[in-house]
């Protein structure tokens, strides 16, 4: 199956095209995240674009009309963090699906005397292991701008962290990573998170990380490419487990 699905991918490659050069050119000037690309991640950016294009289908919900422009800005933002690793990291779900802006979502949780309790979520992205990426285009419009906050970084961090199979702030690591170490550094910074805000004080990191372990995993992925400086002086641990992982440096290749 692999081999197959490698022919396949290499068929695209030569056959498929990117939008022209002005296009492209335009959507690169909008996200200085991409800045300083050596000329090889420049030639797998295009790459994996070009595959993310061809492989997800993307749809408009509420009559929301999906251009060309709208799929190529999500597109280079999601293969970011799978510029060392390749298209096989981002699993087999098939759909991106875009809001004009954020959405309500219906949630349940039963408490620990068995009532369940029904409320509303107002969202700017939402993903499953399986199942669509689901984004608000108002959100996905103010990522890329080297200030923290990236939806589709953070929803493509949730896909990654489901291919161990749980949603638990963990993806599969690498041969020669540690996951006593990982473990270590993320739950050392996931409960001093926690302990700030139980203390009413303000915390460096978007206090949506205190939410789980998944959360955590999924906003420092953000602040790893949008803001590498503060998480490599803030979270020096945490920057190098991320480092590890992504096999990317941004502190670096953003200059400073």
């Amino acid at each position: 199956m692999g081999l197959l699905r490698d022919w396949h991918r290499r068929r695209i490659l030569r056959r498929a095209t990117l939008p022209d050069d002005d296009a492209w050119r335009a959507a690169r000037r909008r996200l200085p995240l991409l800045e300083n690309l050596s000329p090889e991640e420049e030639r797998r950016l295009r790459e994996l674009t070009l595959l993310f294009l061809h492989e997800k289908r993307f749809s408009g919900a509420h009559q929301f009309q999906v251009e060309e422009r709208h799929r190529l800005r999500i597109a280079l933002q999601a293969v970011l963090p799978l510029l060392q690793l390749g298209p096989d990291w981002w699993g087999g779900w098939r759909e991106v699906i875009l809001y004009a802006d954020e959405f309500i979502v219906d949630q349940e949780q039963q408490d620990e005397a068995g009532v369940v309790h029904r409320y509303r979520e107002v969202r700017s992205g939402e993903s499953w292991q399986h199942g669509p990426l689901v984004l608000s285009w108002a959100d996905v419009q103010s990522g890329g701008r080297l200030d923290g906050y990236n939806v589709v970084i953070h929803e493509m961090a949730h896909k990654l962290d489901g291919q161990s199979g749980a949603l638990d702030g963990m993806p599969p690591l690498h041969r020669g990573m540690s996951a006593r170490r990982w473990i270590e550094v993320f739950t050392a910074a996931y409960d001093e998170l926690n302990q700030l805000l139980d203390a009413g004080a303000e915390t460096l990191l978007d206090p949506y990380a205190a939410e789980a372990p998944a959360e955590f995993f999924a906003v420092v992925s953000e602040s790893f490419f949008e803001t590498p400086w503060f998480l490599a002086d803030y979270y020096p641990e945490i920057y190098q487990q991320l480092s590890l992982f992504y096999r990317q440096d941004p502190r670096q290749r953003l200059g400073y």
